[in-house]
């Protein structure tokens, strides 16, 4: 019970618990579909199937970066029904769901886009044909150099937020694969089979190994640090790894001196890697709420104080669990709790105050309840980096305070354009920006209506909108 309590204070699952993110849907998908493998076989009920069928293309529907997860249950469900552990109905009753929210998601999702806000435009980012030239790119000396970096920076990234029970869950898993290779090299395939828990162990790893291969693809060009140690896309698998982390701790009698060691020594190489690869990457930003479990990265030390932390807590709850001292064990559980809490809900805070910013809707209301209807400007320095377009989902921070504008101001359109742009046009009209180095400039020609820790709201002279 204890176990399970500090399971749920995960960091991510408390920051996420805060924000409407389809992240929230895709952890619980994630632990029902754990249980629908766990002890899946011929006699399951048929519910359990049907289950596995849509929780699956369900969780792919959420976001596209869940196709690890998809593909996981697709391939253990084919490969029992060729061991001969389930029948070709139970096979027809997972694939049934999934056909049908297949033709849901081709025929009415991009209707539905179309119906958004922006029409559903600059959301291609996530879409896997236009991440194609990405794994062209893995083929090049520089491409996988990138890959190799970004690589590291997520598999750290586990480890560090899980205070390595992360990495115990995953030695477990693949430990079990390498008993199935050895099944198969020796032609004693009906050994995998035998296995109470070969469903969910292998779904689990591939899972595991597919999203975070994504995650990876993904982010090969980071444009922010968190690109390079981003968890939002594992952190979903990350519980039912902490938790076979723990029940490898209960159950296993090992020498776990020698399994610490050999942890660490691979996280130290890791963290230090990370840590150049941070400090030479030059990147200016790192979104915290993209990589929750690494809060306290946000100081001089760097990777260096969350894999020290990660060390610490890992080496006591591993102490504890070793000698079975049920006092030890329970002070372990509490601490790596509150730890895991206080890291998400501090996160949290942060993002859900960004997201209810009072000055933001003051700038708004005064648009709105102005008796003139002009056009609105977000006026930005778009040259700064000609890569970055005006509507391409980029997380700059400029580019998040015009979406959030957007998004307030609903029907009235917002109007990127750069000073030579916004020169040309000679209609009166309302302009926003959050540089400091435009007001010079705007104020020859415009008023001051208002202006916050976000940026400035002018307006065209001569008006009567402006307070004096």
């Amino acid at each position: 019970m204890v176990v399970a309590f500090s399971i749920s204070m995960y960091p991510a699952y408390i920051a996420y618990s805060s924000i409407a993110w389809g992240e929230c849907l895709l952890i619980i998908n994630i632990w029902l579909l754990t249980w629908c493998f766990a002890d899946l076989n011929e006699t399951s009920s048929n519910h359990k199937f049907v289950i596995i069928g849509f929780l699956s293309m369900y969780s792919y529907m959420i976001h596209q970066r869940a196709l690890g997860v998809l593909l996981a249950s697709m391939i253990v469900v084919i490969v029992m029904n060729v061991l001969g552990k389930i029948n070709l109905k139970q096979v027809l009753l997972v694939a049934l769901p999934m056909i049908i929210l297949v033709l849901i998601h081709i025929y009415l999702k991009e209707n539905v886009q179309t119906h958004l806000w922006l029409n559903g435009s600059g959301n291609m980012t996530n879409d896997y044909l236009e991440q194609a030239g990405k794994i062209s790119q893995i083929f090049s000396v520089n491409g996988f150099l990138a890959l190799v970096e970004t690589s590291l920076g997520h598999i750290f990234y586990m480890g560090a937020a899980s205070y390595l029970l992360g990495y115990l869950g995953l030695y477990e898993l693949l430990r079990k694969a390498g008993n199935g290779i050895i099944a198969i090299r020796s032609r004693k395939i009906d050994m995998l089979g035998c296995d109470q828990h070969f469903p969910l162990n292998y779904f689990l790893l591939i899972a595991v190994l597919l999203s975070l291969a994504i995650n990876i693809i993904f982010m090969i060009n980071p444009t922010r640090v968190d690109h390079i140690v981003y968890g939002r896309y594992i952190d979903m698998m990350m519980g039912p790894l902490v938790l076979l982390g723990f029940v490898v701790l209960m159950n296993k009698k090992t020498n776990w001196n020698k399994i610490f060691l050999i942890i660490s020594i691979g996280f130290i190489f890791l963290t230090i890697a990370a840590k150049f690869i941070v400090e030479a990457s030059d990147l200016p930003t790192f979104h915290t709420v993209h990589a929750v479990g690494l809060l306290l990265i946000n100081t001089p030390l760097s990777v260096l104080l969350p894999a020290l932390t990660a060390i610490f807590v890992g080496r006591l709850i591993i102490i504890s669990f070793a000698h079975k001292n049920n006092g030890a064990i329970m002070i372990s559980l509490i601490m790596i709790s509150l730890c895991f809490f206080v890291t998400g809900d501090i996160v949290a805070r942060t993002a859900v105050a960004n997201q209810t910013a009072a000055e933001i809707i003051g700038i708004v209301e005064f648009i709105e309840d102005s008796d003139h209807i002009m056009p609105v400007y977000f006026l930005w320095d778009d040259q700064e980096n000609p890569a970055y377009g005006k509507w391409d989902n980029r997380n700059t921070r400029n580019r998040l305070i015009a979406d959030s504008y957007q998004f307030l101001l609903k029907d009235i359109p917002l109007k990127l354009v750069n000073r030579t742009e916004l020169e040309e046009i000679e209609d009166q009209k309302f302009v926003l920006t959050p540089k400091k180095e435009f007001l010079s400039d705007l104020n020859r020609d415009y008023q001051l209506c208002l202006d916050n820790r976000y940026g400035y709201l002018f307006v065209s002279k001569p008006s009567v909108l402006t307070n004096n």
